[in-house]
């Protein structure tokens, strides 16, 4: 489920939520009542990651693998709800550990940053608006070049 989040920066909700009906060749498509659509590009770990979770799949009576239902299931076969993920998260992590599940959002538009796209078009991704992509980036991808500036001036 982590994986999934980090390489898609979906809202724990539409994790859950996502279904194989929803994955594409090219894209995962999420749509949302109140925010819009989310278009989530699938590169070469997430399609790695799909393929795994298929091989996940209970074969039917004819040993057939089905990509239908839900994408993130427990180990009943059932699809996860936001309680069970956030309670397996809590138990989880590490003692002292401060990040939420909604983090890997904000990492997930940091990665898209540094792969050089403009707000505009992690905006149209993520579903969420140009404004909060350029905070993002202010706060981590261009905090980090300066650093990474710094510290190759003070080794010359």
């Amino acid at each position: 489920m982590l994986h999934l989040a980090r390489l898609t920066g979906l809202r724990l909700g539409d994790l859950v939520r996502l279904s194989w009906e929803q994955v594409g060749q090219k894209a995962i498509v999420v749509e949302r009542k109140r925010q819009g659509c989310a278009i989530i590009p699938i590169l070469p770990d997430l399609s790695h990651l799909l393929d795994q979770l298929a091989a996940d799949i209970k074969p039917d009576d004819q040993g057939k693998r089905h990509k239908t239902g839900p994408i993130l299931r427990n180990s009943r076969g059932q699809g996860w709800i936001e309680s069970g993920v956030e309670s397996v998260w809590r138990k989880a992590k590490p003692k002292g550990f401060d990040r939420v599940i909604y983090d890997l959002r904000g990492s997930y538009v940091t990665f898209l940053a540094q792969q050089r796209l403009t707000d505009e078009e992690i905006a149209r991704i993520i579903g969420w608006t140009a404004q909060r992509i350029a905070e993002i980036r202010a706060r981590y991808v261009d905090e980090e070049r300066v650093i990474i500036n710094l510290v190759e001036r003070l080794s010359a």
